[in-house]
């Protein structure tokens, strides 16, 4: 009997697994392309618009390359299961590892995201950016190539 059971939970963690694996790939796909940057508010202070109107992102298969001030090439890790979605960042930094924990939605042709400007802080848990909160949020559209 307990082997039965065992079984059975083995069963059921397996589908489980087969069912995250379909959404991330479900979302990567729906990441992939080129971004524009549309709005931004950073830390409750929204950014002006001829201060972002060059700031774009690339996302190919798990690649994310920011092209703002700085040019930055990321890792991202997707979990479409939680609510809100989360998505890690991460990439290489003066030779050490840096992640930015974050939260995203995307609907046809927008990506919203919010992260904490210092990545060691705790991931949020909306998308308001409020004065203090040190969390940045984001809205990008799709551009049509």
């Amino acid at each position: 009997m307990k082997m039965q059971w065992l079984l059975i939970l083995t069963a059921v963690l397996l589908v489980a697994a087969d069912a995250q694996d379909d959404a991330v790939k479900k979302d990567l796909k729906k990441l992939q392309g080129h971004w524009t940057l549309v709005s931004a508010v950073v830390d409750g202070k929204k950014i002006p618009a001829d201060v972002i109107k060059d700031v774009h992102v690339v996302i190919e298969g798990p690649k994310y390359t920011y092209d703002g001030a700085v040019k930055r090439e990321m890792t991202i890790t997707l979990d479409p299961t939680k609510k809100p979605k989360e998505i890690d960042l991460t990439q290489m930094k003066d030779g050490k590892t840096k992640t930015s924990r974050a939260i995203y939605e995307v609907e046809g042709n927008t990506l919203k995201v919010c992260r904490h400007q210092d990545g060691a802080q705790p991931r949020p848990t909306s998308f308001l950016s409020k004065p203090g909160s040190g969390w940045s949020s984001s809205v990008w559209k799709r551009e049509k190539r």
